[in-house]
C-alpha cells in the first residue's frame, strides 16, 4: 500500500489545501490518520465518535465534536474528510436514517471524502475472502474516483466537487452528465442506471468521455467499464484508425470503482426527424460494419443509439462487449442487429418498426426475423455469425443493391447472403 501521505497529497491538489488547513478526520481509534495529517502541516479536527476508548497508539487532534450527531447539526464544512477503518463500525450500528443524514451531510459539507472500501465479511475472515464493496450510501455521491487499490482496502474519494481519471482532476464546472434520456440530443453514451449503480458517464468539453462504474472484477464481476478500456487498449493504430475508434487516454483498473477517460467522438445521433436517410448514410453504417467484420470483431451491442454520424459518416461507440465472439448483450447476432438498424437509418417501418425505447428494438426484431425462419436469436451453428464475417467479400454488391427498391426483407436477404422475395 502506497503511504497514506501520498493519497493525501493527491487531493491536495484539486483542494488547494494549504498550511495549518483543517482537515475532518472520523473514526481513528488509534489515531494514525491524524498524525498522517499532522504530518503534512494541517491540522485534524477528530470527532471519535464513541472510539476514543480505545488507547490511540499515537497522539489523536483536537476534538471538536464528541459524536457525528453533533457534527451533523452544526453548519461547518471542510475541504477535506477522512473516514477511517472505523466507519464500518458505525455503519453497521447506526439506523439508517441516521447513516443517510450523515451521508448528505458529507455531500453538502465536504469538498472531498476518503473512505475505504471493505471486503465483504468471508466466511474466513483470516483469509480476507470476498469482493470489496463501497457502501451503498455513498453511492449517492457524484463522483467516485479510486485512488489507491493496493492496500488491505482501497481508497475512494468520494466528492460533489471533483473525478479523478487516473491522470488528473476535473471540477465539477468542467463536466456534463450525459444520460441516457440524451440519445436523441447528439450524445454518445450507453445506457445510464442510477446513481452509484452502472457506468456513470461525464463529457468534458469536446474532447474527453469520462466514465466510471462501481464493480470488483477480482471477483468476476462484468466491468462495462473495464472491457472497453481493454479493448480500446488492445489495437494497433493502424487497426483504430480502420475501425475509426476513439483513443484510450487513462485507465484505472480499481478493485471497486473502474474508471476511464477517452477521446470524445463528436457526432449526431439519429433521431425521427432523420427517417428516410439517405441510401448514403446505410452504405456508410454498411462499410462501418464490414471494417470491423474485417478485422474479426463483432460489435456486440449494434443499436441505432450505439452509432454517431460524422459529416454523414457512421461511427460506433460504446464498445464495452466488443470481442472475437457473437456476444451480443441481449443475445442479439451481430448480422441481426446490424439489418435492424440499418431498417431504422433507412426508415423503413414494416409493423411499425419504431425504436423510441430500447425494449422495441429487440422485441421488434424478434417478429420481424421469425418471417424469415428465425422462431429465435439462437445461432447454434454460428451461421449468422459466419454470414457477418462474411460481410467484406460481399461489400462490392452493396451499391447494386442499394439502387434497388428494398423491402425489409431484401434487405435482411442481402446483409445474410439469401434472397428473399
Amino acid at each position: 500500500m502506497k503511504p497514506f501521505n501520498e493519497v493525501l497529497d493527491l487531493v491536495g491538489e484539486p483542494l488547494d489545501l494549504t498550511a495549518g488547513e483543517k482537515v475532518l478526520v472520523l473514526f481513528d481509534p488509534i489515531g494514525e490518520i491524524c498524525s498522517n495529517i499532522r504530518e503534512l502541516g494541517l491540522v485534524p479536527v477528530c470527532v471519535p465518535d464513541r472510539q476514543s476508548g480505545i488507547n490511540p497508539e499515537r497522539v489523536h487532534g483536537r476534538v471538536e465534536h464528541n459524536y457525528i450527531s453533533e457534527l451533523v447539526k452544526r453548519d461547518c464544512s471542510f475541504k477535506l474528510a477522512v473516514a477511517a477503518p472505523g466507519m464500518q463500525r458505525f455503519f453497521e450500528v447506526t439506523n439508517p436514517s441516521s447513516r443517510n443524514g450523515f451521508t448528505s451531510w458529507l455531500r453538502r459539507c465536504t469538498g472531498i471524502t476518503l473512505a475505504s472500501a471493505p471486503r465483504l465479511h468471508p466466511w474466513l475472515i483470516a483469509n480476507e475472502l470476498g469482493p470489496y464493496r463501497l457502501r451503498d450510501e455513498f453511492g449517492e455521491f457524484t463522483y467516485l474516483s479510486e485512488l489507491d487499490s493496493s492496500g488491505t482496502e482501497p481508497i475512494i474519494a468520494l466528492s460533489e466537487n471533483y473525478l479523478w481519471d487516473g491522470d488528473r482532476w476535473y471540477s465539477d464546472h468542467e463536466l456534463t452528465e450525459i444520460k441516457s434520456n440524451d440519445f436523441h440530443k447528439g450524445s454518445n453514451c450507453s445506457l445510464a442506471t442510477p446513481a452509484g449503480q452502472g457506468v456513470r458517464t461525464f463529457r468534458f468539453s469536446d474532447t474527453k468521455v469520462i466514465k466510471y462504474e462501481v464493480a470488483s472484477p477480482d471477483y468476476f464481476e462484468r466491468s462495462q467499464v473495464m472491457g472497453e478500456a481493454n479493448f480500446l487498449q488492445s489495437l494497433g493504430k493502424s487497426v483504430a484508425q480502420e475501425l475509426g475508434t476513439p483513443r484510450l487516454l487513462s485507465h484505472v483498473p480499481g478493485r471497486v470503482v473502474v474508471g476511464l477517460s477517452r477521446e470524445y467522438l463528436k457526432g449526431e445521433v439519429l433521431g425521427p426527424q432523420h427517417a428516410g436517410s439517405s441510401d448514403e448514410s446505410v452504405a456508410s453504417l454498411f462499410t462501418l460494419a464490414t471494417s470491423f467484420a474485417e478485422q474479426g470483431y463483432f460489435h456486440n451491442d449494434i443499436r441505432p443509439w450505439n452509432v454517431i454520424w460524422q459529416r454523414g459518416n457512421a461511427k460506433f461507440i460504446d464498445f464495452a462487449d466488443t470481442a472475437r465472439q457473437d456476444l451480443d448483450t441481449q443475445g442479439i447476432p451481430n448480422l441481426v442487429a446490424l439489418y435492424g438498424t440499418a431498417l431504422y437509418v433507412k426508415g423503413i417501418t414494416p409493423r411499425g418498426f419504431v425504436l423510441d425505447e430500447p425494449h422495441v428494438f429487440s422485441n421488434q426484431l424478434l417478429a420481424l426475423t421469425s418471417e424469415f425462419g428465425l422462431s429465435d436469436f439462437n445461432d447454434e451453428f454460428g451461421v449468422l455469425a459466419q454470414a457477418w464475417l462474411e460481410l467484406p467479400l460481399r461489400i462490392g454488391q452493396l451499391e447494386a443493391f442499394l439502387f434497388t427498391d428494398y423491402s425489409h426483407k431484401s434487405l435482411w436477404g442481402f446483409l445474410s447472403g439469401n434472397s428473399y422475395a
